[in-house]
């Protein structure tokens, strides 16, 4: 694609990566086949191509307007348009250029301004948040059904009893991993956290929790980049002087959205000297949880329970965080398989269902529609289980009500539970 980047663009310090990306594009439109709100909208302007003529024409120099924001809004960021480029359009970069960009030549609307200040206010202040649900909870049966839809009942905490002994097959006993916690999910799921600590503390690992900080997704995708630029120096400075005594350490977040974020810090604060090498050493820590466990070690442990026992149907819906984001498509899939979990996936996998942080909050019908077509799919497996890797995904499934959908590592939690006491005792 060519361009003609204005003067103050060139030479900004994102005016280079920018005009890299537009020349990289080849105008195939493979992206559309894959992107989730052109499939719902079939509009030109709401796939990845046309929002990346939207912002070459900005940062050409041509005029900006409400309707360049509704576009790039509409956009999920779910990157599932970067697996499919045969190019390798680095499509999120630019995305975030270009609303960065736009948000200083074009001022929100008011409403819109408190909408996003509020989202963001709340949902980074776990104390806050959890007491604002714990009302909601409280007043739920008499609220509006759209309303009501919208908070998530509690679920059950998994067994609070270490599930079993830590295997010497490990090769990793005594290994230390931080847990990040997130912002909202030990308000909206408790159990995710919980669970997540007794799976690993069955295989022998250490699981400390990392300084509380929220990873500043939220704050990012709302727009606020330079508050989220500061969020994340704060978590570098905090989370390497944490990790500092335990260089063999590793930080793993159950968030699928949080994790690939944490990943991405380098590449959000690559014009950042000061940061940058400081980003790379932290980002080159984190893991999914999918990527430290052992199917091997853990596959024993898991074989009293009915899950496998009765070759129960367990569905996956992946994020696009977790296969697009962090690239780790099919992994979950082959863990599960490999720990003798009978797998189903749906087919529009690579689908976003619609969640997306806020975005089922700022684009709601979309959202709803993006989640009434992947519960159809899932639905169609007739599974015993559904189980997800985030917690966005998890609680705006569950909002319909027509699944239940937890957590992987719950249901792993779960099994290993059931699965020592049909163990004989000793």
């Amino acid at each position: 694609m060519q361009t003609k980047l204005i003067d103050i663009v060139q030479q900004s310090p994102d005016g280079p990566l920018a005009e890299s990306i537009l020349r990289s594009c080849v105008h195939c439109g493979f992206c559309n086949a894959t992107c989730p709100s052109y499939q719902v909208l079939g509009n030109e302007l709401d796939g990845p191509r046309g929002r990346i003529y939207l912002i070459k024409q900005m940062l050409e120099g041509q005029d900006v307007s409400e309707k360049t924001r509704l576009h790039l809004d509409r956009c999920l960021s779910c990157q599932a348009c970067e697996t499919t480029c045969p190019s390798g359009v680095d499509y999120h970069r630019l995305l975030n250029i270009g609303r960065g960009m736009l948000d200083q030549k074009l001022d929100r609307p008011l409403p819109d301004r408190i909408q996003r200040v509020t989202l963001k206010f709340v949902l980074t202040r776990p104390r806050l948040f959890a007491w604002l649900l714990g009302l909601g909870r409280l007043f739920r049966p008499v609220l509006p059904a759209r309303i009501k839809q919208g908070i998530p009942l509690k679920a059950p905490m998994p067994g609070q009893k270490p599930l079993a002994e830590p295997s010497d097959q490990s090769g990793s006993q005594g290994r230390l991993i931080f847990l990040h916690q997130g912002c909202v999910q030990d308000a909206l799921a408790p159990e995710i956290n919980e669970a997540t600590r007794q799976v690993f503390t069955a295989l022998g690992f250490r699981v400390e929790t990392l300084t509380p900080g929220c990873c500043a997704a939220i704050e990012y995708h709302l727009d606020f980049q330079s508050d989220a630029s500061t969020c994340m120096k704060g978590n570098i400075d905090r989370w390497l002087q944490q990790l500092s005594d335990h260089p063999d350490a590793r930080v793993i977040s159950n968030a699928s959205g949080c994790g690939a974020f944490l990943k991405d810090y380098a590449g959000l604060l690559k014009n950042d000297p000061e940061y940058l090498e400081k980003a790379q050493a932290l980002a080159g820590k984190v893991l999914d949880p999918v990527e430290l466990l052992d199917a091997r070690v853990l596959a024993p442990l898991l074989q009293g329970s009915r899950v496998i026992q009765d070759g129960q149907n367990v569905a996956i819906q992946t994020p696009c965080s977790l296969q697009h984001g962090q690239q780790l498509s099919g992994r979950l899939e082959s863990l599960l398989t490999d720990l003798g979990l009978k797998v189903s996936v749906p087919k529009d996998a690579h689908l976003c269902c619609g969640s997306a942080g806020t975005y089922s909050i700022l684009n709601a019908d979309i959202a709803e529609e993006l989640k009434r077509r992947k519960l159809h799919s899932l639905q169609a497996l007739s599974p015993a289980h559904v189980v997800t890797a985030n917690i966005g995904c998890q609680t705006h499934l569950n909002t319909d009500g027509h699944l239940t959908v937890k957590h992987w590592l719950v249901l792993l939690a779960e099994m290993l539970t059931e699965a020592r006491f049909q163990r004989p005792q000793m």
